[in-house]
């Protein structure tokens, strides 16, 4: 567990965002949440929001659609949104629905709903966090590498059926529940087939890369492999990735847009491929 002093969180590469929640094991709905008409925010794409502020919404529809209605679920509390402008991106194909946020009857995790005329519907599960205040001082937790859902090969007798690997790690989320910490940062592996990238002689050179809101690099997390071949690019702790500094790279770059951000290769100083994102979201 991590204690860190830092406003905002700007990620660069693969990983899983996670926000727990305090009722997560005792729902009745299957464990998934399939991509129909909202695309953002979503449970491993969270948006913490407050009182007062705008929650950013992005939907997949229909350039006719009409008659966008929002609103904040959680038990027996179903709390409409004002919808304050809905557009449509020809690029994207995608809707942008801006929403004010009202006072809520708790702080903590919410169920976003869609809807629109037409008979369109959608909820994201868990997707929206209320928060009173974004603190400066708050803990994280990281974990690394579950290889889920079983450790055997897929040669390997058994290796197509759930193990206690996926069981133990629902009894360490019921942990963390307890320590209640801002969000869950998940990376490495996380099914077991990413084993198959030394067991074919491949590697992916992917890693994870979080800074504070100025670009400074806090941690670099992934194969070690590829955590030393980035070091080799000073893409290490203590490192500035400020676009003022370096010029334009994915974390610096997000952080001056405030908004999620791809750059590959010749595209700036360093050559390598980076996703950055920065914002309120994180």
């Amino acid at each position: 567990m991590t204690h860190v002093r830092i406003p905002l969180l700007c990620l660069a590469a693969v990983g899983f965002l996670m926000i727990l929640a305090p009722w997560a094991f005792g729902q009745t709905f299957a464990l998934a949440d399939t991509l129909t008409v909202i695309q953002k925010p979503l449970l491993n794409i969270p948006s913490m929001v407050q009182p007062g502020g705008f929650l950013e919404i992005s939907c997949a529809a229909e350039p006719s659609t009409i008659g966008w209605h929002a609103s904040l679920e959680r038990g027996g509390f179903a709390i409409p949104l004002a919808i304050q402008s809905a557009q449509y991106n020809p690029q994207s194909l995608w809707w942008t629905l801006t929403a004010l946020v009202p006072e809520v009857p708790v702080h903590d995790l919410f169920d976003l709903r869609v809807t629109a005329a037409g008979g369109i519907e959608d909820v994201t599960w868990q997707a929206v966090k209320v928060l009173p205040e974004f603190p400066l001082d708050f803990y994280f937790v990281h974990i690394t590498d579950t290889h889920l859902p079983t450790y055997l090969y897929y040669y390997q007798a058994g290796a197509d059926t759930d193990s206690s690997t996926t069981i133990s790690l629902r009894h360490i989320t019921r942990d963390l529940d307890i320590i209640n910490p801002a969000f869950v940062l998940l990376t490495g592996d996380f099914l077991n087939e990413g084993e198959l990238e030394d067991f074919l002689g491949e590697n992916h050179g992917n890693v994870i890369i979080l800074t504070d809101r100025t670009g400074v690099i806090l941690e670099v997390s992934g194969d070690q492999k590829d955590v030393e071949k980035a070091a080799g690019l000073s893409l290490k702790r203590g490192a500035n990735m400020d676009e003022k500094s370096i010029g334009t790279n994915a974390m610096g770059t997000a952080i001056r847009e405030g908004r999620a951000v791809q750059v590959s290769g010749s595209e700036h100083f360093v050559f390598l491929t980076c996703y950055g994102h920065a914002g309120d979201n994180f």
